[in-house]
């Protein structure tokens, strides 16, 4: 009885292109986020010799250390659920089963890019030949997520007075005068020029330089290659952004260049 149930499966294996040897997912999932290493590697050097615009999409042959990193993550996830299916025997209900255990611990839209980085990796599988193709994925609403709330203009104004009030208290301590200097540029930079966290704390100075606003009387602060997430792009700051450089620059004695 065992024998024939083997042989039905080599036989249904066949005749649906699906190799008998097959690798597991777990496998698979270690050679991509192996092959993603040549991805940031690409992106580096491109970066070096300027071939990715600066508003360009970074995807295809290109992978952020950030993105490459954020891709693990969700693999790993993946991996703890998918570890022992065999690469070719994924299919829509398994991915269904993935959501509604992956659902229990975090958001919707965490699993919709979940799905994204399974998709990845079942198309690279294709790619290699591992299958002939890639499941369908379950379509998720996320249409309801709630966004991360904005302060509104008074509590902006509370959290500045209370940041200068932490700077005067100091004001015989040079060392934690200078800190705090420094915390409050970074939420005024943050704030004037819509950077997230990681992309100010990785702005340069030698792509940082101030303009003269057209049609109007007032500067800007133009950032060149600004690594985002998906792309590489140029960020313009508001005049709150250009003096808090200005300030960051002579309180580090840095060279604009």
């Amino acid at each position: 009885m065992f024998a024939e149930n083997w042989y039905d499966d080599l036989r249904y294996k066949q005749r649906h292109g699906i190799s008998i040897h097959q690798k597991k997912f777990e496998f698979l999932a270690n050679e991509y986020i192996e092959y993603q290493q040549t991805l940031v590697k690409n992106y580096t050097r491109s970066i070096k010799t300027g071939t990715i615009k600066k508003t360009g999409k970074i995807k295809g042959s290109y992978r952020t250390p950030r993105q490459a990193k954020d891709y693990e993550y969700r693999i790993n996830a993946l991996n703890h659920f998918f570890h022992n299916f065999d690469i070719g025997s994924i299919q829509m209900k398994h991915i269904e089963d993935y959501v509604d255990e992956r659902m229990k611990s975090v958001s919707m839209t965490t699993v919709k890019y979940d799905l994204i980085a399974l998709g990845l990796v079942l198309q690279f599988a294709q790619r290699k030949e591992y299958i002939q193709s890639v499941p369908q994925s379950p379509k998720l609403d996320v249409s309801n997520t709630n966004p991360r709330p904005a302060f509104t203009i008074d509590e902006w104004h509370t959290l500045l007075k209370a940041s200068e009030g932490r700077i005067k208290a100091v004001a015989d301590n040079k060392r934690l005068v200078w800190q705090r200097e420094q915390l409050h540029d970074y939420m005024v930079f943050s704030v004037h020029t819509g950077l997230r966290v990681n992309e100010v704390l990785s702005v340069k100075v030698m792509d940082c330089k101030i303009e003269k606003m057209k049609k109007k009387n007032g500067m800007l602060l133009v950032i060149k290659n600004v690594v985002g997430k998906n792309d590489v792009r140029e960020v313009i700051g508001l005049i709150g952004a250009v003096r808090t450089y200005e300030r960051v620059v002579k309180r580090n004695k840095l060279n604009p260049g």
